[in-house]
């Protein structure tokens, strides 16, 4: 019996070893590239573009670094069938916004985006703003996996194939305090007993027409609102 248990561990350990193969990948120096995050609608502005330095990715969570803000560039957006220039500003960490308060996008009009640095100009491709559709409704459904209360959107894709869309969302919800706050206790809400809290969206929320092009969008869900308490909530879409 001591020498069947003996060649069974050997065995086992054979298999193991001959399925786990340890590969070293290496690791290569990285050139840091330039990233540009930017939006413009034909909403009121002002709008914002972000310029960062992309940084060295590590499996581990201790030597991760973050994007390296750019603070020093020149920018500017064309609109060319007008032929209007508008300049950016930087305000913090990276992030400029249009000093134009007055300037909105137009749908159906083209833009590009002009970015100065050290002697060098990089610009972006020529982008078409185009038409998007009405959000037709919004409903929420109890989800009983989550425990939370799921909120879709139905919408309708337009006709012309290859677009893309983006949502995005805000929350408003009540809270209740038992304390008068400012000036009796300044490190409490200044609203009394009543208070209305935001929250703001960080998903990211896409959506590809491949399959729905000129098609209904129905069911597309948004976000989920924790049953926490009984007050209304509040959500922007």
């Amino acid at each position: 019996m001591r020498i069947t248990f003996f060649i069974a561990i050997i065995t086992s350990t054979f298999l193991f070893s001959s399925c786990i193969e340890e590969i070293n990948v290496g690791g290569k120096d990285t050139v840091p590239v330039l990233v540009v995050e930017g939006l413009i609608t034909n909403l009121p502005g002002p709008y914002s573009v972000k310029l960062s330095y992309s940084a060295e990715y590590s499996s581990n969570p201790d030597e991760f670094k973050s994007p390296k803000p750019f603070t020093t560039a020149s920018i500017s957006l064309f609109e060319i069938e007008t032929g209007k220039v508008t300049d950016f500003d930087h305000q913090s960490n990276g992030e400029y916004l249009s000093n134009d308060l007055t300037f909105q996008g137009t749908i159906g009009n083209t833009y590009y985006l002009e970015i100065q640095f050290n002697g060098e100009v990089i610009r972006s491709e020529i982008i078409k703003i185009n038409p998007v559709p009405e959000i037709e409704s919004l409903y929420s459904e109890y989800d009983p996996i989550s425990g939370n209360l799921g909120v879709y959107l139905n919408t309708a894709d337009l006709e012309t194939g290859g677009n893309y869309y983006k949502w995005t969302w805000e929350g408003y919800h009540k809270i209740l305090t038992s304390l008068p706050g400012p000036p009796d206790y300044p490190d409490t809400f200044d609203c009394c007993t009543e208070c209305f809290m935001n929250e703001k969206n960080y998903d990211i929320i896409l959506f590809e027409d491949l399959y729905t092009n000129g098609n209904n969008i129905s069911g597309q869900k948004i976000m989920e609102v924790p049953l926490v308490n009984s007050t209304d909530y509040l959500v922007e879409v």
